[in-house]
């Protein structure tokens, strides 16, 4: 299934409906204007953000990055990433977040992200 980071960043805007997103974000559901961040696929770039539209496919959901982010607007998804930095610059000093966030996490969740 859906692999997902355990500190989970959540927007404001997708707060509200949390549980509901979450569930429907497993299940493939569709949902307007939610946006997911994920580990970026290419290696390169920190991170991808993607429309929940793509997961309604099972493909897609099976081979998913780790889920970092959600956020409802896309713009709120931008917010969460520079949310991220902030804080890894606050925490490490460093512009490194993908870094920070293994930092956060046990052993083997470790290698997942």
């Amino acid at each position: 299934g859906m692999k997902w980071y355990p500190y989970l960043y959540i927007g404001e805007r997708a707060a509200k409906k949390k549980n509901k997103i979450l569930r429907r974000l497993k299940t493939g559901a569709g949902q307007i204007d939610v946006w997911v961040i994920t580990e970026a696929a290419n290696g390169v770039d920190q991170f991808d953000i993607l429309s929940s539209a793509w997961l309604k496919r099972r493909a897609v959901r099976k081979k998913l990055p780790v889920i970092i982010g959600v956020a409802k607007g896309y713009d709120e998804a931008v917010e969460l990433i520079v949310q991220m930095a902030e804080e890894t610059y606050h925490k490490t000093g460093s512009g490194d977040i993908r870094s920070y966030l293994k930092s956060r996490c046990s052993k083997n969740f470790q290698e997942r992200i």
